[in-house]
């Protein structure tokens, strides 16, 4: 089931970077990833800092490019992303 909400939720990233996000701004985005993917299969064993500086890269990626945005495109980003992934729940 937590699968299926997650296969979901990368459904839903996806849809919203191409509804919102600008073309050049998800090729720098892809590229960045291709660049680390490269670069983690290259080693057979990328240990944790490895992933953790990976993600922290991919993270910045995603932050510059919600930075380019316009107010009324995060403003809409925001409502979109509001309305289709519920609050967090508390365990």
């Amino acid at each position: 089931m937590l699968r299926l909400f997650d296969r979901i939720g990368d459904l839903v990233a996806w849809l919203l970077k191409r509804l919102f996000v600008p073309r050049e701004a998800r090729m720098k985005m892809d590229d960045g990833k291709k660049k680390d993917a490269v670069k983690q299969g290259s080693e057979a064993d990328g240990g944790r800092q490895q992933l953790i500086e990976d993600a922290v890269s991919v993270h910045r990626a995603q932050q510059e490019v919600l930075s380019e945005l316009d107010e009324e495109s995060r403003e809409k980003l925001t409502a979109m992303a509001e309305t289709v992934m519920p609050p967090p729940t508390k365990h």
